[in-house]
């Protein structure tokens, strides 16, 4: 794409204290936007690239930040490096290598690049700006292998990396010396990124790490996922001082790694998306944790140690396999238990929550006893802050299918394929305390084959015998031993 291509692209100049900080704005916006200046981004590259600013000499010089994220570009004029900038975003574009303007004395003063959500293929050269680089993204590019200055750690004052989701094959961190001690990262991510469990000791090594995110993306490409075989190797003495964020979502984890409970600094833990069905004794050393999501698992039961983490704001436990949970701590905010097992509720446990989604369960929370309309209220702003589309009310799917079983037609979904009518009628039977119902409902929301009539005594002596492989029936308790006599 050249220059000329670039017309339907504007850009504004905008004081920031004394700062020029410039942006790039679609053409519908920019008639609403405030600013001193506008300027055709193809109008600005040309005047870069033959130095003519004029008027414009001192603004452009100026200018600290440099936005130009989802603007189709293909190339930069290499005359971008004559710029005082500290922050360039370039994400979302359409480049296959990194820019030119990097190079040859150029941006020295850089802290913060962002190269994410191009095609770029390698970044083996160090750009001049290595040693005041803070934040660096390559995320979601076409990357094989890791920039070689970066695992030498040429980049003492990199305090944030970004290297998920490219196409990386697997790479050992350990085998690139490096001094450990001058290291400054914070804020470590990824996802997607071909770890294997031996780069567990390279990971630990981080004293200073704050944020540390290893997980997988949703989609999963099979050639590219972080697969550990161990996840406690992570926690083996770890220099993790004041690690904050934990992030180890779709990994298949099935048993949960004791040793994060001995990370008493983590604030915030996520191990969603997973296989985990239980959680070892020990989660009350985490005396700091404010936020605990463990969505999307087989959790059957959470440990009572929940009760002991009084910092706790925020626990998400949707789509799980709860019968019940334990006491939870007054500081907790936001709960959400949305499609689970549960089929009793006391919302007076609950009463100091903010925001809670108790839909999709056994229990019926349209019992007037046990609801009220604080909780619809709370309910739909935990929805709303939180962006939960497609969620239900009412009673669990599994539920409703289990005991109706309506002939749907393709267009309709399995909320429509059953009549409110007939929801209203199940949900008033669970809530009412009618113990000769016909049939019993079990634990797991089936309906039994035996009723309750079925254990009255008529006076009879009749026994029924059917053929192999059908159920049989029988009222006689002697003809159980016929066989032993």
């Amino acid at each position: 794409m050249g220059y000329d291509d670039l017309s339907k692209y504007h850009i504004t100049l905008n004081r920031y204290e004394k700062e020029l900080v410039i942006k790039s704005l679609k053409q519908s916006e920019e008639n609403t936007a405030k600013c001193i200046e506008k300027y055709q981004l193809s109008s600005l590259f040309s005047m870069l690239e033959d130095w003519k600013f004029g008027h414009m000499q001192q603004s452009l010089y100026n200018i600290t930040c440099l936005d130009l994220s989802h603007c189709d570009l293909t190339t930069l004029p290499n005359a971008l490096k004559f710029l005082r900038l500290n922050n360039l975003n370039l994400a979302h574009n359409q480049l296959n290598a990194v820019p030119s303007c990097l190079y040859g004395g150029g941006l020295q003063s850089l802290q913060i690049l962002d190269l994410s959500f191009n095609m770029i293929t390698q970044f083996d050269v160090e750009p001049d700006c290595i040693s005041t680089l803070r934040v660096l993204r390559l995320n979601n590019n076409l990357f094989e292998n890791v920039p070689i200055w970066f695992l030498t750690f040429r980049c003492p004052a990199l305090e944030e990396f970004n290297y998920s989701e490219n196409k990386a094959k697997h790479f050992n961190f350990l085998k690139h010396s490096c001094n450990f001690n001058v290291m400054c990262l914070k804020k470590l991510e990824l996802v997607s990124a071909c770890l294997v469990g031996r780069d567990a000791e390279w990971l630990r090594m981080f004293k200073k790490l704050q944020f540390l995110d290893i997980s997988n993306h949703e989609s999963l490409c099979r050639r590219t996922i972080n697969k550990f075989r161990y996840f406690n190797d992570f926690f083996i003495k770890p220099l993790w001082d004041d690690l904050y964020v934990l992030k180890l979502m779709h990994l298949d984890m099935t048993f949960f790694p004791e040793g994060i409970f001995w990370i008493e600094s983590l604030k915030e833990l996520n191990v969603s998306n997973n296989l985990l069905t239980w959680f070892p004794l020990g989660i009350e050393y985490l005396v700091n944790l404010e936020v605990l999501n463990v969505s999307f698992n087989n959790v059957i039961e959470l440990p009572q140690g929940i009760s002991k983490l009084r910092k706790l704001r925020v626990l998400i436990a949707s789509h799980n396999h709860l019968d019940n949970v334990p006491l939870m701590p007054q500081s907790l905010n936001t709960l959400d238990l949305y499609n689970n097992y549960l089929e009793t509720m006391q919302l007076m446990h609950f009463s100091h929550t903010e925001l809670l989604d108790l839909e999709a369960n056994f229990v019926c929370l349209s019992d007037v006893n046990i609801i009220c309309e604080k909780y619809y209220l709370q309910r739909d702003k935990f929805r709303s802050i939180y962006q939960c589309k497609n969620r239900i009310n009412g009673l669990s799917i599994k539920v409703r299918e289990r005991y109706f079983s309506p002939q749907s037609t393709d267009s309709e979904t399995e909320e429509e394929s059953v009549s409110d009518e007939n929801v209203n009628t199940l949900e008033s039977s669970l809530s009412s305390e009618n113990w000769d119902l016909e049939y019993e409902v079990s634990r797991n929301g089936k309906i039994t084959d035996i009723s309750w009539s079925d254990d009255e005594y008529t006076g009879e002596n009749s026994v029924e015998i059917k053929k192999p492989g059908f159920n049989m029936y029988c009222n006689e308790e002697d003809w159980i031993f016929v066989d032993a006599d």
